[in-house]
């Protein structure tokens, strides 16, 4: 009997945002590394002087990092987004839908941008821009 050949291709992911200059639709994601999350401690663990383990759950932020080509049709809307926030003074809210239709996955949450590039790194060639979200909660629901 042959083995199913799992799928893991991000090539057919799907992003949307919505904030206060509307709905974005990413596009041009980089070619090496389209966004990540990383890891969280959820769970913070110690030993007593009896050596007994206590473990307790912790709340945590989460952090979205997500890389565009400098050709991307995103990345003049999230620019437009980073000044806002500095002009208004005030952080914006991003409502995140993530599809990842490989897994049958979708991820929803809001988030704030609180990092991008002021300007875009050149060398040869325009380099990638690196844009980070955070948020506190996430839905992972299936498709």
């Amino acid at each position: 009997m042959k083995d199913k050949i799992r799928n893991i291709t991000s090539a057919n992911s799907v992003v949307n945002t919505a904030s206060s200059l509307g709905l974005i639709a990413w596009e041009g994601y980089s070619a090496d590394n389209a966004f990540a999350s990383d890891n969280i401690t959820g769970v913070e663990t110690k030993v007593g002087v009896d050596g007994k383990m206590s473990a307790g759950y912790v709340p945590t932020i989460k952090t979205l990092n997500a890389t565009f080509e400098a050709s991307s049709a995103t990345l003049p809307k999230l620019l437009a987004l980073a000044q806002l926030t500095e002009a208004a003074k005030t952080p914006q809210v991003i409502g995140f839908t993530i599809e990842l239709p490989a897994i049958s996955t979708r991820f929803i949450f809001s988030a704030v941008l609180t990092s991008w590039p002021p300007i875009l790194s050149a060398q040869k060639m325009l380099e990638p821009a690196q844009f980070t979200f955070q948020f506190s909660e996430v839905a992972v629901l299936p498709m």
